[in-house]
């Protein structure tokens, strides 16, 4: 794909400084090296894997031969041609979606229009500028631009800025689990096909409010069929404000 078919970024003005372009399999080195120094930074339970117990080496290198070559998609965000930014998608065939197929229990046909977002990372010093919200939209621009109509992904419970930017543009959690001893995680998704089409009412009912700490409950409920809609601030009975989800069922399912 050349770069006159890809989406716009949309940076603000006061950004024009940035530039961005596709990363391949020759960017590998520098972008590894940009996803140790993130990693360092996280908190344990952000993270599937465990640098005492795994091969973190040999799983970065797998990430890299999955998402710096086809069907992965790559955008890195540049500032005065240092690495500050990327953001990660994959298109996968059928059989190939990886984990958030996997848990979603999607069909090969769904796998083959599914584009899966995976990681996006900002380096500390330029948050806070909305760059993960646009590389989230680019994401989802260049879904559509590739005719895929299903956007899934993942991201670690508690992730409050990734789960915020995911849920404004539509999407809504589908699985939560345990993928590994207290590390629980959120699968979300979003059918454009059936919001263009008119085959799905986007109406829901049901509405169930969730501590957003509360990750059995929310398994529970959406073993029921509900979705996690939207993020809400609320004070509890001793006026400390915390974090709750809003739980609900489609309209169709619901009868």
């Amino acid at each position: 794909m050349i770069a006159a078919e890809l989406p716009a970024l949309n940076l603000a003005r006061g950004l024009s400084h940035f530039s961005s372009r596709l990363l391949s399999w020759e960017d590998r080195e520098m972008v590894l090296g940009f996803r140790k120094s993130i990693f360092a930074l996280l908190p344990a339970q952000f993270r599937l894997l465990d640098p005492a117990l795994d091969d973190i080496e040999h799983a970065e290198l797998q990430w890299a031969e999955t998402y710096l070559r086809s069907p992965g998609l790559t955008l890195g965000v540049f500032c005065h041609g240092k690495l500050i930014a990327f953001a990660s998608s994959l298109l996968p065939r059928a059989q190939g979606g990886g984990d958030p197929s996997r848990l979603l229990q999607l069909s090969d046909a769904d796998i083959e229009r599914s584009a899966q977002m995976s990681a996006c990372m900002v380096a500390p010093e330029f948050r806070g500028m909305r760059l993960q919200s646009k590389l989230l939209n680019w994401r989802k621009d260049m879904a559509i631009l590739s005719g895929r109509t299903l956007l899934v992904s993942m991201t670690a419970c508690g992730n409050i800025y990734s789960l915020r930017n995911m849920l404004e543009i539509g999407m809504s959690i589908r699985w939560i689990g345990e993928l590994k001893r207290q590390r629980w995680w959120q699968v979300l998704a979003l059918d454009m096909r059936a919001r263009r089409q008119g085959d799905a009412k986007m109406e829901f009912s049901s509405h169930v409010c969730v501590d957003a700490e509360n990750y059995t409950k929310q398994a529970e409920l959406v073993g029921k069929g509900f979705e996690g809609l939207v993020m809400l601030f609320r004070p509890d009975a001793a006026g400390n404000v915390r974090g709750h989800f809003e739980f609900a069922k489609r309209i169709s399912e619901a009868r």
